[in-house]
Parts: C-alpha cells; structure tokens; sequence
C-alpha cells in the first residue's frame, strides 16, 4: 500500500490493497494484532496499514478500531 495520502484518497479513493485489507477485518468479529514495538510505538507499516483500513466507507457497519 502507499502511504496514506488524504490527497491521494480524495484523486483516485483507496488503493484496492487497502479494500481488501478493509474487507478481511470486516469480515471477521475480533481482531487481535501482536506486534513489536518500535521505540516504543506500532511500526510505520502498520500504523500505515491502520490508518488506510480505518478510513470510513459507506458501507461500514459500524465496526470500531481501536488501540490501546
């Protein structure tokens, strides 16, 4: 996936890896993510990842992300 870009969603809308990513957590009732920190945070390809999968769709069914 690219970085997210709001300027990229608003010219051509998600990538399709980030659909696919979207429709897999969707699909399933819970989520458990394990990563390792990175100095003391999630890793930049994962925040990545989150941040595009946790944009809002209109056809969301009101899952929620969160983090702790």
């Amino acid at each position: 996936m690219p970085l997210y870009d709001q300027d990229l969603e608003d010219a051509s809308g998600k990538p399709e890896k980030a659909k696919e990513l979207k429709k897999l957590f969707l699909e399933h009732d819970a989520l458990l993510i394990a990563s390792p920190e990175y100095n003391s945070m999630i890793s930049a390809a994962l925040k990545n990842a989150l941040d595009w999968v946790s944009r809002a769709d209109s056809d969301d069914d009101g899952k929620v992300l969160a983090d702790s």
